[in-house]
């Protein structure tokens, strides 16, 4: 912990062992957050404990008659004493005011992802750095795939593959995670999982609404056979691993050889409720269809 003091000429800084529970509300326990109130004794609350009380004119604590009066030096302190963001082994150099440590951590941009591999423990908070983990550790194979071209080809078989979505100029990338399992006679479920912070998807002013769409569609060629499967793409920092919930699509068991199935991915981030989505299309294509404004960016993936 870093407690830094301030004087109209200089600044200096120097690290000291402090009690946290010094800092903490008698009532709530959380980290004390100014305007800090404070009895005649000494006994501190948070200004939000301070409003809930049914009796401020005496302490909660000692009884002592008087109330609780504002103290401005405790603010002072709490501003002054400041912690490095928990993210910093994964690039972050902020520090931060004690009370809001946790604040800023919700929304630190260095936060990391996990390895789902049960046992593993592997975090990173940059996209290359797992996306290296998944392919060089556990050997997952990785497809590269660009926002303006329509479609890449994988085989449908169970396990994990790393699916990595990059802008043309090779910036921007986006990690996700498509995995099928085996469930007995239903078949091969599966699911497309976006693997991000969760201070990145809030970053795009979407909270838990999905930021990509996925349509699984699945063709038995010469038979008319189709089937397919629309759904919204989770985000997961995968730091419990992968959702127990998450398989969003069935396939067929054993799957025909004759059978396609082709991934779709919407960028949604952009859209309005209720508007169209389709793939953008390649260029020879793309100057006799008009797309709509919405989507932004698609990638079908096709699994044969």
């Amino acid at each position: 912990m870093e407690t830094t003091s301030t004087g109209s000429s200089r600044q200096r800084s120097s690290v000291a062992t402090i009690d946290l529970d010094a800092l903490d509300c008698t009532i709530c326990y959380n980290p004390l957050q100014p305007p800090v109130f404070q009895c005649g004794v000494g006994h501190v609350i948070c200004s939000s404990c301070h409003g809930k009380l049914l009796d401020t004119s005496r302490c909660h604590m000692c009884s002592r008659d008087g109330g609780y009066r504002r103290c401005v030096a405790v603010d002072h302190i709490l501003y002054a004493i400041t912690v490095p963001c928990p993210n910093a082994a994964h690039g972050c150099a902020a520090r931060t005011p004690y009370h809001d440590s946790h604040g800023h951590a919700a929304g630190c941009p260095h936060a990391p992802c996990f390895c789902p591999e049960p046992g593993c423990g592997f975090a990173a908070g940059a996209t290359a750095a797992l996306l290296a983990h998944f392919t060089g550790t556990h050997g997952w194979p990785a497809t590269v795939m660009w926002r303006r071209r329509a479609a890449v080809g994988v085989p449908l078989q169970e396990g994990k593959r790393v699916l990595s979505l990059l802008d043309d100029d090779g910036r921007g990338s986006h990690l996700f995670l498509l995995n099928v399992a085996q469930a007995g006679e239903a078949g091969l479920v599966g699911t497309v999982l976006a693997v991000e912070a969760a201070a990145a998807a809030a970053a795009h002013g979407h909270g838990d609404a999905p930021r990509f769409e996925c349509k699984v569609s699945f063709d038995r060629r010469g038979t008319g056979w189709r089937q397919s499967s629309t759904f919204g793409v989770r985000s997961t920092n995968l730091s419990g691993g992968l959702p127990a919930d998450g398989f969003a699509f069935v396939a067929p068991n054993p799957p025909p050889a004759a059978a396609s199935v082709t991934i779709t991915l919407f960028d949604i981030s952009s859209g309005e409720p209720g508007s169209a989505l389709r793939p953008v299309l390649p260029r020879s294509r793309r100057s006799r269809t008009r797309l709509s404004a919405t989507t932004t960016a698609a990638v079908a993936v096709f699994l044969r």
